[in-house]
């Protein structure tokens, strides 16, 4: 019976015995639909499951040859060059970041900013959670510079070179 039919037939009246028959037949009713979806929910679960283990398979495998590929590239690099070409291929360019200092809580800064007399710095401090300026970071970079001290609320970000891959337009994947 489909559900519409099924809603059209449940009418209440004032006999007991029906009231029940009815009652019976809606919970046969959601027990079934209750089903299906349990099934289908199911059904679901081990498509995702099959996915994201597919898709974590294949992350793995591209993390394992970008590192490759980083790795011998990197002993391929000409002198005073920051990129390698494979012709017909790719270019694999290198780039390389200078440590710098980072806001990793500006309420941490706002505190120590507030405690310091310097001309102007409190005026530069944001009375929201948006970025620190340029002022306060110039304050903690020459802080760290004299005393090799990071100041609370700022992380030192290492320095860091990247890799980036620009495939031949003639190239084709596959």
């Amino acid at each position: 019976m489909m559900i519409e039919d099924f809603t059209e037939a449940m009418q209440r009246t004032d006999n007991p015995d029906t009231n029940r028959r009815v009652v019976v037949m809606a919970l046969r009713q959601l027990a079934r639909l209750e089903a299906e979806q349990d099934d289908q929910n199911a059904w679901y679960q081990t498509v995702y499951e099959a996915y994201s283990t597919e898709t974590s398979h294949r992350r793995e495998q591209r993390e394992r040859l970008t590192a490759v590929v980083e790795e011998i590239a990197k002993e391929m690099l000409p002198p005073d060059s920051q990129h390698v070409d494979i012709p017909g291929m790719a270019r694999i360019q290198f780039k390389t970041t200078a440590k710098y200092l980072r806001v990793a809580d500006p309420i941490a800064v706002a505190g120590w900013a507030a405690a310091i007399e310097e001309p102007g710095l409190l005026e530069h401090i944001p009375a929201t959670d948006k970025p620190i300026t340029t002022a306060v970071k110039a304050f903690a970079e020459r802080t760290l510079a004299e005393t090799g001290e990071v100041l609370a609320g700022m992380e030192l970000v290492p320095e860091a070179t990247s890799m980036k891959i620009e495939r031949a337009k003639e190239a084709h994947r596959g």
